[in-house]
């Protein structure tokens, strides 16, 4: 009957071990955000373990003094177990052998059992098992309290030589990877795919230039500083602008900018003699922005100055494009279309594996596109600029590229520029990097 009480106390000492190495471990991995949300949703169990994670030494205590107490208690039954039996010859082997074996096989079972088996189910499954181990854990911290107590005493003393043990330590923030991380992690079920994309792109914003954004130069509607109004009034009522930047003698040359409420008001202002006003008597300073802004910044400059429209410069000041509010938020939420662009998308499939692409589409929307990405560089920021970068020289009509699983082939080049581009994606097995005259 003896042994058979020792065999049950092992039993049960490997069990606590396997309990407390759990619990452990499903504490120490749990993801505080997620409790602290369930916490403010008012479940009684997450505001335990909330507690828990804002003073973990309340509870890592009991939890590590009771598995070394079990561990302990299971190698002294473990021992004596294996003294009796060799004393009655129950064991005919030396006692000193049969204690080594015993020694090996008892630290081999709790490595399993109390170690490597418990703490990879809780890492795994941290708030499943961190629920289930909550309530028993207080009963254990209540029973172990006196000795805790004197255990967390020695502690301070020791820790006040490393670090102010009074001192609160701060909710640490998540960084952009992580947060990236949580939403792959959590998007599964719980995010809708078109706000996950969104909230990928709010990531990518602060690193995305003027440049990229901007509408170039060459397709900015202009007017000049000598203009009339009626000239001014077709080109609004022409374009869903809200408005249009002012150019003196030569395009490169912006002095301003006309907004289409400022028309308004002076017009209104104006009466009977509206029709004498000139471009020059509706111009506003415009606002300067380098193309290597990133637009962040710039949406932070439209927010506190109320001007939603800026004149993009390169490093000599010279005339690159415009980028507004429409073109920011496009970043995020997508294509914006408006009535005066209707049908109109840089990307057409021509059918299997077979695209027409505008010369300008930005490499990055190229890349949301299609699978095997594009290199960007500061050099260029479009679908042209890549292929002179990869030709060396301005693409000739009809003249084609091999770049991994793509081949490009120019199908409108107008002013050395390239306007439109035939994509054909490749089998892997042709993939190379060529070009053809």
């Amino acid at each position: 009957m003896q042994y058979l009480f020792l065999g049950i106390g092992i039993f049960i000492t490997v069990g606590l071990s396997f309990f407390f190495s759990l619990s452990e471990t499903a504490l120490l991995s749990l993801n505080r955000y997620r409790i602290r949300f369930l916490a403010d949703t008012k479940t009684r169990r997450a505001e335990f373990l909330l507690t828990i994670l804002d003073h973990p030494e309340k509870v890592l205590s009991p939890i590590l003094l009771g598995n070394t107490l079990v561990n302990t208690a299971t190698a002294v039954m473990t021992s004596y177990l294996i003294a009796t039996l060799t004393t009655q010859e129950i064991l005919r082997i030396q006692n000193e052998i049969a204690q080594v074996a015993a020694s090996i096989l008892i630290s081999i079972v709790i490595l399993i059992f109390g170690e490597i088996t418990p703490k990879t189910l809780a890492a795994r499954q941290p708030e499943r098992y961190a629920f289930r181990v909550i309530l028993p854990l207080r009963g254990v911290t209540w029973l172990l309290s006196p000795i805790v107590r004197l255990s967390m005493a020695a502690s301070r003393v020791l820790l006040r030589l490393f670090i102010d043990v009074h001192e609160q330590s701060p909710l640490r923030r998540l960084s952009i990877e992580e947060l990236k991380t949580l939403l792959t992690h959590y998007s599964d079920n719980d995010i809708p795919p078109e706000s996950l994309e969104m909230i990928h792109k709010l990531f990518e914003f602060a690193n995305i230039p003027a440049r990229e954004v901007m509408v170039p130069r060459h397709k900015v509607v202009m007017v000049d500083v000598a203009a009339g109004l009626d000239e001014i009034q077709a080109v609004f009522l022409r374009y869903d602008f809200s408005a249009v930047p002012v150019y003196d003698t030569v395009p490169e040359n912006i002095v301003g900018v006309v907004r289409l409420r400022d028309l308004f008001s002076r017009m209104a202002h104006a009466g009977t003699g509206a029709t004498n006003l000139t471009v020059r008597q509706l111009i506003s300073p415009a606002t300067f922005v380098p193309e290597t802004a990133p637009i962040d910044d710039i949406l932070r400059q439209f927010r506190s100055t109320g001007v939603r429209f800026a004149v993009v410069v390169d490093e000599l000041g010279q005339f690159e494009g415009v980028v507004t509010m429409d073109d920011v938020l496009e970043e995020i939420v997508g294509e914006i279309q408006r009535m005066s662009d209707a049908g109109h998308f840089p990307i057409h499939r021509l059918g299997p594996g077979q695209y027409s692409l505008e010369g300008l589409l930005p490499i990055r929307e190229f890349n949301r596109y299609f699978p095997e990405p594009l290199p960007s560089d500061e050099t260029y920021a479009t679908l042209a600029g890549f292929l002179m970068d990869q030709l060396g020289r301005v693409p000739e009509l009809h003249q084609s590229l091999n770049w991994g699983s793509y081949r490009f082939s120019v199908q409108e080049v107008s002013n050395r520029q390239v306007r439109r581009v035939r994509l054909i994606i490749l089998d892997r097995s042709a993939a190379s990097t060529t070009a053809d005259a």
